[in-house]
């Protein structure tokens, strides 16, 4: 329960979670592949949309 007050005021340790360095950067970098993954499939009905209505 105290690691969540600290999450609540603002105070993140990533140690107190058992997060290192790496593992926080390796998360990072999945997040963005899975935004940029996201965005492609998000464009596809809209470019074919555009294509067909041409």
């Amino acid at each position: 329960m105290a690691k969540e007050q600290g999450l609540k005021r603002g105070g993140f340790d990533p140690a107190e979670w058992g997060l290192t360095t790496k593992e926080l950067m390796e998360f990072e970098y999945l997040m963005n592949e899975a935004f940029k993954a996201g965005l492609s499939a998000a464009r596809l009905p809209v470019m074919s949309a555009k294509t067909i209505s041409v």
